[in-house]
């Protein structure tokens, strides 16, 4: 997903009769600062400038930059696509941006000060300023890596209100306490809800096109090692796959979740194709839990990859957290996350001789780790390592975290389901929080 910068320069007005002398012959016209010409010649290792920070972040794009006065300037401009706005408006009690800094808070985007070939943002105080006084948030970075979290934070926040989620069974959800209040999520999250009954998500897997299910079950049987005289039933559950794609493309949806414990069969369970989506992009809450899709779709969003849910501490044991691991248990694995080389099965769902699952070690990588609260309003946060992943049937996948402190994490984890993704997340994330107005707590 790409993310549009769009840089917005204050063309003020200074006649020179209007600026007291003091000013005007000492600030504006007096000699350049010497430290400030010596910073000018101090070379970064990456250049982050505005002119080069689509060749740093290929999922960056930058609009050449528009100068305003005032709010009637800015409305002259299109900016639907922007997803970030970059300006020096100047101290807030010194110049008249105010129309201007209203209007751009108001998108509800992230508004950030411009930053050096460094990523500095020197004058970062005059964002905070603005935004400390309109009641909103803003961020000040100094540095690559803040550069580089901030971006990948914005493009998480593009990515879930790009959301519009298809919610197949029963709401609230008959088997976890999650928010699903429609109109709360699209005020805090900006994404969406649509609900299908069982019986038509059934019924669009009974008539779901055979030719398409027979040709991704001849796949699934190149690709997988079956078990479980899963190959005998291969087609069936290709086609849960087509029927859900199917849905989503009717619907308009990109993200899905199932009330999967009211599910009228067994043979119905979505595992293998919320894998399968994951990877494409797709995020997937289990058991209509919408607090983990939406923390899903952040990590999706900050590190575009797939994402991983599950229980936290089932199929664990004492000495799981006496080693300082935690463990995260479910049934849905995205094969991108598999190690490198490695088999993966196709199971069935609970030694059920029913449904079906995947399973596969996981790369031994470092992760982020974390999990929402019931009404969306805070989040923790952990860096760990796959450690080890074992086949427990049920819940198909375990898996063993290294992180720095499992008891803390069992005390004070929230959210009925965590998420996982590869790669070290936790600053994107928290300043992605920071804008959506949810607190974090890094554990």
């Amino acid at each position: 997903m790409t993310i549009k910068i769009q840089q917005i320069i204050p063309a003020l007005d200074y006649p020179e009769e209007g600026v007291p002398v003091m000013a005007a012959e000492a600030w504006m016209h007096g000699p350049t600062k010497p430290r400030h010409a010596k910073r000018k010649d101090e070379i970064p290792d990456i250049d982050v400038s505005l002119s080069n920070i689509s060749n740093v972040f290929d999922f960056v794009e930058v609009n050449p930059a528009i100068y305003v006065k005032n709010a009637h300037d800015l409305k002259k401009h299109d900016l639907r696509d922007v997803d970030a706005f970059i300006v020096d408006p100047g101290d807030p009690n010194i110049l008249p941006m105010s129309s201007v800094m209203y209007e751009l808070f108001s998108t509800r985007k992230p508004v950030l000060p411009p930053w050096d070939n460094w990523g500095y943002a020197w004058r970062g105080k005059h964002i905070t300023g603005w935004a400390k006084i309109l009641g909103y948030y803003s961020f000040v970075p100094i540095g690559f890596k803040d550069v580089k979290n901030v971006l990948q934070a914005v493009r998480g926040i593009k990515f879930i209100r790009s959301l519009n989620i298809l919610y197949i069974g029963d709401i609230p959800s008959n088997s976890v306490n999650t928010d699903t209040d429609p109109i709360r999520l699209y005020e805090k999250f900006g994404c969406t809800i649509t609900r299908i009954p069982f019986h038509e998500y059934a019924n669009e897997v009974e008539n779901a096109d055979k030719k398409r299910a027979k040709e991704i079950a001849e796949k699934w049987l190149l690709s997988f090692n079956m078990m479980d005289n899963t190959e005998t039933k291969v087609e069936k559950y290709a086609s849960i796959y087509v029927a859900i794609k199917n849905l989503m493309k009717k619907y308009e949806t990109n993200a899905l979740t199932v009330d999967c414990a009211y599910l009228p069969s067994i043979e119905l369970v979505p595992c293998v194709t919320a894998s399968l989506i994951s990877d494409e992009g797709f995020p997937f809450g289990c058991e209509g839990d919408t607090n983990q899709l939406i923390s899903a779709a952040m990590m999706m969003g900050v590190s575009g990859q797939a994402s991983l849910m599950g229980n936290l501490f089932e199929n664990a044991l004492h000495k799981d957290i006496e080693n300082n691991q935690i463990v995260i248990n479910h049934d849905v694995l995205p094969p991108s996350m598999a190690c490198e080389g490695c088999k993966i099965n196709f199971r069935d769902f609970h030694e059920k001789q029913k449904g079906s699952t995947l399973y596969a070690d996981l790369k031994k990588e470092i992760v982020t780790i974390g999990g929402m609260d019931f009404d969306s309003s805070e989040m923790w946060l952990s860096k760990g390592k796959v450690a080890w992943t074992e086949d427990t049937v049920h819940c198909r996948i375990s898996i063993g975290f290294d992180v720095e402190n499992a008891k803390r994490i069992a005390k004070e984890a929230i959210g009925d389901h965590q998420v996982t993704v590869f790669g070290d997340y936790v600053d994107s994330i928290q300043i992605m929080c920071d804008f959506l107005g949810i607190k974090t707590r890094n554990i």
